[in-house]
């Protein structure tokens, strides 16, 4: 292990590997709003004649449920709107008039019910009835309070306002009773909770991320305090956790942003998302680079080794972006259970690979320690070993979790706890992981950076001009 002093080449790696996990992030998912309370038709085709399509489910707290009530009462408001089906036009505008056809149509029905009462209110076998004009219609068995239908025209009717009396989940369903076919629908619908618009699922994500910002700059101001008055003789390694605790703080700042604005508009910011995943992730791949290069600065690792581990912790990144992208949206689209699963085994597998190396790597380094000049370090790199092992299980533990998360369905009790399986478990294996580094790694005689520390034991030491051995007459 030798002190840390970046040259051209390998800076040039270090900020090419970084790069590299932003840059994939950005090509491995469409860019759409994801797991927000606003659905953007822009242009959907219509359901098939006779057919009802589930769009979307938001997450709604009553007023008497709210934690905070900056709004009266929870509300929907849309502004959904039948147009032309002009794709076969290409880039051409959509005509400001429709056909006769389509302007007399008054079977495309917009449904917003709760998800518990769905069953009980539309008969799937049957939902269409006949209007008051004999139009076919979405029909329901009795009606309720809590359910919003409206018919959908082509006259634009600019922020149609509902109240959602009860607290639960409501999905937004749209119906076609006749029998047109080719028509598309434009418009957003969207949910206001008395907190704002963040989902009643994704509220307590606030206090979460502002705790942790705290979190991290304590570590940030303890391991500063260590490190900064003998930085000089610092290892690669103990710089590095100290770049971990900064993108630690720059993550939950960029995450507690994006909930606050959230919090005041419809549609999800996916560039905040975007970064905080980003930095996520890159303080997760410094950690594991830190374990799989068993401690050595970048500049001191063979080009193709650096450059191996670069390829493998973007193909992390990838993995981990995706599958939190679909923790993201799997409530709100209503994901099958089998489509996180295939998203969860990329970024689960691509873990448990460099778990191995990097195990494999820090043994192999504590053998060598033992067995050569440096006799002091070997101790650390075993307590790393366990703190990596620990941190392994603990990491895929989480996953599972993650995966198998049953915070979000109709049980409104609940969803106060899906912080914690969202976000709240990679932060309680990360975080005391971090520390007990921080314990073993602390900058004490056998963590310096000194000389006498990488001569082998058995050569001599002397001083500048002293004569060592007898002299070569025989004589004293």
């Amino acid at each position: 292990l030798k002190r840390s002093s970046l040259g051209g080449a390998a800076m040039f790696r270090r900020k090419a590997a970084g790069f590299g996990v932003a840059l994939a992030a950005l090509v491995t998912d469409p860019v759409r709003p994801i797991g927000a309370e606003a659905f953007s038709f822009d242009g959907q085709a219509i359901p098939s004649p006779l057919q009802m399509k589930v769009y979307q489910a938001f997450y709604v707290y009553a007023t008497s449920d709210a934690a905070e009530r900056r709004y009266p009462h929870p509300m929907i408001t849309e502004d959904l709107m039948l147009i032309p089906d002009t794709s076969s036009l290409g880039s051409q505008a959509y005509p400001s008039a429709g056909i006769p056809e389509l302007q007399a149509y008054r079977s495309l029905q917009m449904l917003v019910i709760p998800q518990k009462h769905f069953f009980s209110l539309v008969d799937p076998a049957g939902f269409c009835g006949y209007g008051t004009d004999q139009s076919p219609v979405l029909s329901l068995r009795r009606n309720i309070s809590g359910a919003v239908l409206r018919t959908i025209t082509t006259l634009r009717q600019e922020h149609v306002e509902a109240m959602l009396p009860e607290t639960g989940v409501y999905l937004l369903v749209i119906s076609n009773c006749g029998n047109l076919s080719s028509a598309r629908i434009t418009g957003t619908a969207s949910v206001r909770n008395p907190h704002g618009y963040l989902p009643a699922t994704e509220y307590h994500k606030i206090g979460f991320w502002g705790a942790t910002i705290l979190i991290y700059i304590l570590l940030v101001a303890f391991w500063g305090a260590l490190v900064l008055k003998d930085w000089s003789n610092l290892l690669a390694l103990q710089k590095e956790l100290l770049v971990v605790c900064l993108l630690g703080v720059a993550e939950s700042i960029i995450m507690l942003k994006l909930y606050l604005t959230w919090n005041e508009q419809p549609d999800f910011p996916e560039l905040l998302f975007l970064f905080g995943s980003v930095a996520s992730s890159w303080k997760t791949c410094v950690m594991i680079r830190l374990a799989l290069n068993a401690g050595e600065a970048v500049e001191d690792l063979p080009f193709w080794t650096s450059t191996t581990t670069a390829a493998l912790l973007v193909a992390y990144a990838v993995a981990d972006f995706r599958f939190r992208s679909t923790l993201r949206f799997r409530a709100s689209y209503s994901l099958q259970f089998q489509d996180v699963l295939w998203n969860a085994m990329p970024v689960t597998l691509m873990f448990a690979v460099l778990l191995l190396l990097s195990g494999n790597a820090l043994m192999r380094r504590a053998s060598d320690m033992t067995s050569s000049y440096s006799p002091l370090r070997a101790p650390l790199f075993n307590a790393s070993v366990i703190i990596l092992g620990c941190g392994g299980v603990g990491a895929v533990i989480a996953l599972v979790l993650q995966t198998l998360d049953y915070t979000c369905g109709e049980d409104s009790t609940m969803w106060r706890l899906h912080f914690l399986m969202s976000d709240g478990l990679p932060q309680a294996v990360f975080v005391p992981g971090l520390c007990a580094a921080m314990v073993v790694w602390r900058p004490t005689e056998a963590t310096k950076v000194d000389s006498r520390l990488q001569m082998p034991p058995s050569a001599p030491s002397c001083e500048d001009g002293e004569i060592v051995g007898a002299p070569l007459g025989g004589d004293s």
